[in-house]
């Protein structure tokens, strides 16, 4: 039955389609948002219209709700579309992003910082309890078009975000893992990322060892190398274990 104003004391804000899936993201209601999809209230809702700055699957995404940002998904929302208010800490994010971002920041991770094992990373991720935060990523990223998800990855490879990338190559190594040619030889399409953005911290640290630089600048260099070649040792153990994608997708 359609919602009306006034009706059992509902007000005019709260019937506004952006207020109601701000709150339906809140309370991670997706029965409510179920029935406010296939039109029980009689209000139109617009996922990916060009005003809104802060979308809808980009909330359910914060909150890594997998029902949400499936239903979402099924119902035309687009995961390429950015936020576009600076007030927001994701201005000019999209939905991957912003889960990647979540799912660095769960509370399994706070003991957890590139200079310890990547094994342990990738332990982590394979516990049963990181199984849905995962599946928000994988919603996502196989949503994505390939060129999306390589230009995410390449951003996280060259903050060094490790989390991030261990995630991703967990849920879409297929996609990582498309083809380029390089020089004549074909390779993962996420090498030559990580190789250009090695060689060029490499460069950066040998230029400030041979001048009287600050001795903290070569210091982040060498540690900006060290997560790197962290980096490059994960994809090496993704590309060489075939268990730990299909755990990630059960």
């Amino acid at each position: 039955m359609p919602i009306e104003e006034g009706e059992a004391g509902i007000s005019k804000l709260e019937l506004c389609p952006r207020e109601l899936l701000k709150r339906i993201c809140f309370h991670d209601a997706v029965n409510c948002a179920t029935a406010l999809l296939e039109g029980e209230t009689g209000i139109a809702i617009e996922f990916n219209a060009p005003s809104c700055v802060f979308y809808p699957l980009h909330r359910a995404a914060r909150n890594l709700s997998v029902g949400l940002i499936e239903l979402f998904l099924q119902h035309g929302a687009r995961p390429s579309l950015c936020c576009h208010d600076d007030t927001f800490i994701f201005h000019k994010m999209d939905a991957l992003t912003v889960a990647l971002d979540a799912i660095a920041n769960h509370e399994y991770f706070n003991d957890w910082n590139p200079k310890k094992s990547i094994i342990k990373l990738i332990y982590i991720l394979c516990l049963l309890e990181m199984r849905v935060p995962l599946r928000n990523i994988q919603l996502l990223a196989l949503n994505s078009e390939d060129e999306e998800v390589k230009v995410i990855c390449s951003h996280i490879v060259r903050e060094g975000r490790l989390i991030e990338l261990a995630a991703l190559l967990m849920v879409a190594l297929k996609k990582l893992m498309t083809p380029v040619m390089v020089s004549g030889i074909s390779v993962p399409m996420i090498e030559p990322c990580m190789i250009r953005q090695l060689h060029a911290v490499i460069d950066e640290e040998f230029k400030l060892m041979g001048c009287s630089s600050d001795g903290k600048l070569v210091r982040l260099c060498k540690l900006n190398k060290s997560v790197l070649l962290s980096a490059s040792r994960m994809l090496n153990v993704f590309q060489k274990s075939d268990n730990i994608q299909i755990r990630a997708g059960e």
